[in-house]
């Protein structure tokens, strides 16, 4: 066989290789972008959820910084969403028709979980007065915290229709939701009966009426935190021989320790429907936690994926979207603020393999025909 087809045969080997392995690897962005929230004339603003249309929530910091409100943030303006009368507010949770979740302190001084659509509305409470909300899904069910009747416990609640829901514990006095997927599935962490503090939580999945203790990596505590709506779950859980957390993701009724930037612990707090999980970890070097990206086995400090002389150093991620956007938490020049990493249009590496290939190819096509 000629030189010419031969290298055209192994090009189109090769390129079907490729082509095979790209269309099975989804690879996340080389380089995001980072940008800092815009305030409410205070000094910073808290990033705390972000929905498929890019609009991040969070709280923002009034002038003078002594209170705080319930933000969103979109195309570079922030709104505020008021309070139930009281000084603070913050939102946690956002879905992709736009509607928030979050808490707000009313007159009296104490916490109340609100839904916001143009208005701020109170969700009610378990009996003990006291409630939060932190998230919120595509079909409008909310989940969050509420004291109990006389104030005996602190139980994880779905909110829904009007109703408020207690989704109980494993015996002991708290549960907390954390996540609700548009399934209904909801995770976050409940106590088990005896020991106090944290001596005796368990990552829960409640599903259909049913609270489902997920176990833990060896150590005898875990925290779900987050649910896509394939139902995988990620969270944190101290492993075998001592206190030390890591971050582990959730399926098929097998929890999975995921590793560390380096450092000794790592935490998991969200993962979107592509199933790309970020978190944060300890990294060797540093005083602060480093957010990761974790995709395809791999574990990726966001550091190496935007510009060193950016000015920020981002320690904590509280969401991703399926496009890839992340907000969180970071410092800027020093100080701590709410943080959108974007993703920037880029060829993938797979593709970029391919188009290598193809012009390889090519080149040969057109030198054969030359030769003729």
């Amino acid at each position: 066989m000629p030189d010419g087809e031969n290298l055209e045969m192994n090009g189109i080997k090769i390129l079907c290789f490729v082509t095979t392995v790209g269309l099975s690897i989804q690879s996340y962005a080389l380089t995001y972008t980072v940008t800092q929230l815009p305030t409410l004339g205070g000094n910073s603003s808290r990033a705390a959820n972000v929905n498929n249309a890019g609009v991040v929530v969070g709280l923002s910091f009034l002038p003078g910084n002594s209170s705080y409100r319930a933000a969103s943030f979109e195309n570079g303006l922030v709104s505020n969403l008021g309070t139930f009368g009281g000084s603070n507010s913050s939102a946690a949770g956002i879905n992709d028709s736009g509607k928030i979740v979050g808490n707000s302190l009313n007159s009296a001084g104490t916490q109340r979980a609100f839904i916001y659509d143009g208005v701020m509305h109170d969700l009610g409470d378990l009996g003990g007065g006291i409630a939060s909300a932190i998230d919120i899904n595509n079909h409008g069910q909310v989940v969050g915290s509420s004291h109990t009747l006389g104030n005996l416990g602190i139980h994880a609640t779905l909110f829904e229709s009007g109703n408020v829901i207690d989704l109980g514990t494993f015996g002991g006095d708290t549960s907390v939701s954390a996540d609700i997927n548009d399934n209904g599935q909801i995770v976050g962490y409940a106590t088990l009966p005896g020991a106090s503090g944290l001596q005796n939580e368990r990552a829960f999945l409640y599903d259909n009426g049913v609270l489902t203790n997920l176990g833990h990596l060896g150590g005898g505590i875990s925290f779900a935190e987050a649910i896509n709506n394939s139902g995988i779950i990620v969270g944190r859980s101290t492993i075998a021989g001592g206190s030390t957390l890591h971050a582990f993701i959730y399926q098929g009724g097998t929890m999975t320790d995921i590793g560390t930037l380096g450092g000794v612990s790592s935490r998991a707090t969200a993962i979107n429907n592509n199933g790309v999980i970020v978190g944060s970890s300890q990294v060797v070097g540093s005083s602060q936690d480093h957010v990761f990206i974790y995709q395809n086995d791999t574990m990726v400090d966001i550091h190496s994926l935007i510009q060193p002389s950016s000015g920020w150093e981002l320690t904590q991620a509280n969401a991703i979207n399926d496009s890839g956007v992340i907000v969180g938490l970071g410092y800027y020049n020093g100080v701590f603020q709410g943080f959108v990493a974007t993703p920037d249009s880029v060829p993938e590496p797979a593709s970029l393999i391919v188009l290598g290939v193809s012009a390889l190819v090519a080149n040969s096509r057109r030198k054969r025909v030359q030769e003729k």
